[in-house]
This record gives C-alpha cells, structure tokens and sequence, in this order.
C-alpha cells in the first residue's frame, strides 16, 4: 500500500519515490513546482508536467551519486562497467539499473563522486554542518492563509540550523550569488526555514554547502543575506497563492492573451565600432551558433 501523508508533521525516514510522487492525497505544493508556477507561464507550465512525467536524466545521475555519498541516504549507486553507453546490450544495463532505482554511473563517474565525497569529508566547516543532523528529512504542512498542503525535504537539518548541499560547475560565492536567484535558492531558503519553523524544529539560518564537479572539487559554504531571503518570501506568498487560486478554478494560466510590445536589448542598438568583445561574440553567436 502507498504511503499516504494526511497529517501535518516531520517524516524521518520517507522513501524519496514517495515524497516526489506526492504522498499528500489532495495534492500539495513543493518548493521545486513554487519556483515553476511563479514564473511567467508557469502555472501552464506545472500543469503540463505533472500531467506528463519525465523520465530520469543522465545529467542528474552525478549530483543524486554525490548526494548519496555525502548524505547516506537514496538510491544505491551501480557502476555499469564500459566507458561508453552506446550498444543496446550497455541500455538494456543502464535501463535495468533504473528500474532497480538504481543510480547507474560509468566508472570514471564512480571514482568522481567518491573523491568528491572525500572533499566533503575533509572539511571542516562543511563537516560541522552535517555532523549529528537528520538527513533527507521530510515534512508537510498547510498553509493558514489558502489552505493548500506544503511538502519539502531538507538535505540536512538540526537544532541549530539547515544545510543543502549542491553540485555545481563554480562553487565561487560571487558566481552563486549571481545564480541563486535565478535558479530559485532564495526561494528554497525561505520555504525551507519557514517550514522549519512551523514545525518547531530549528529557528537557525539555512546554508549552502556548494561544491564543484571537476577536480580538485572545491567545496564553500553561503548563506543568502536576510534581503534576498525575504525576497525569495515574497516569490513564495505569490506561488501559494497562484497555485490556490487555479485549483479554485481549474484555470491553469500561460502567457498573457495581449500583444506584447518589446524591445531589442541594448547592444543591439550600438554599432560594430562600439561593441566590446562580448557582445560582439554574442552577437555572432546569435547569427551563426557558438563558435568552436
């Protein structure tokens, strides 16, 4: 029988197939869809993809090994033992892995996350994080204000604070504070303490632990400023209350039915005598694709 979650709480233990299926029966709304439905289309956009479920990506497999590794906790890894992924036979492999809810990594990929957890494990500050906290922790609630079901599913959580941990190209905190907001961080942030607090488990502050995929695979730990939390709040407020409002009424809304009156970007005004390098190999890639 499918786990069913009809009550608010803290779930240790939860398997992740049934936290990602949704175990709420009247459905519930996860930080992942907020980010999607408070985008322009978005709430088009969610419904589209939860009516039409996308099948694992490669590309995920790395960050799901490394999390395993660094956390303890999800899908058992399984080397499929050829370097190249390309015959039926090798599919078939891979594809019985998946089945399994195996994650399957080639073996350079293996010998990658391990000495990636390594890194994780030979530092300090990341360390004192993660030392003697609940990991892949889930929890649910419903908010006051609409009455829709809220899911999460900390990476690491203790009475003194939260930590998620992240794989990404450039673990630099100039770099990550550039793409947190574009890829929803402060958003997680916000929906991820507040759902901590709601639940009496910890009232401390959410870092980051990010860390790089190629070697020498370095690792920094960031915490958003109390501005961008509250920002990531507000995205927030606006995405429960989306949400609540097309169930009411079974609209799922795209982009608006006008026309939309727009104009080129800047650089595209300037001419050939005043374009820096950037821009004008931005504008050849444009023209012609990027150059090799």
């Amino acid at each position: 029988m499918s786990t069913l979650i009809d009550a608010p709480g803290v779930y240790d233990g939860l398997d992740e197939e049934v936290y990602h299926a949704d175990p709420v029966p009247s459905g519930s709304l996860s930080c992942t869809w907020a980010k999607q439905i408070v985008k322009p289309g978005g709430p088009a956009k969610w419904k589209w993809d939860c009516e039409h479920p996308r099948p694992p990506k490669k590309e995920f497999d790395l960050g799901h090994a490394a999390h395993k590794l660094v956390l303890g906790v999800g899908a058992p890894l399984t080397v499929i033992p050829y370097d190249e992924w390309r015959t039926k036979e090798v599919k078939a492999e891979v594809a019985e892995a998946r089945a399994r809810g195996e994650i399957p990594l080639k073996p350079a990929e293996y010998e990658q996350v391990q000495r990636m957890a390594e890194q994780i494990a030979a530092h300090q500050l990341a360390m004192s994080l993660l030392d003697g906290a609940r990991h892949e922790v889930s929890a649910f609630r419903v908010d006051e204000q609409t009455g829709v079901w809220l899911r999460c599913r900390w990476d690491s959580i203790k009475a003194d604070g939260i930590a998620d941990y992240k794989t990404a190209v450039s673990a630099d905190p100039a770099e990550f504070a550039r793409q947190a907001v574009k890829l929803g961080y402060h958003q997680q942030d916000a929906w991820y303490c507040d759902m901590a607090r709601a639940h009496g488990v910890t009232d401390g502050p959410f870092r980051f632990i990010v860390q790089e995929k190629a070697a020498p695979y370095l690792v920094s730990v960031i915490e958003l400023d109390e501005d961008t939390e509250r920002l990531g709040r507000r995205m927030n407020r606006q995405a429960i209350d989306t949400y609540a409002n097309c169930r009411a009424t079974d609209q799922w809304p795209g982009y608006p039915p006008v026309v939309n009156i727009v104009s080129a970007p800047p650089w595209a005004f300037e001419t050939p005598d005043t374009l820096d390098p950037d821009t004008e190999q931005e504008l050849l890639d444009l023209l012609e694709g990027p150059q090799s």
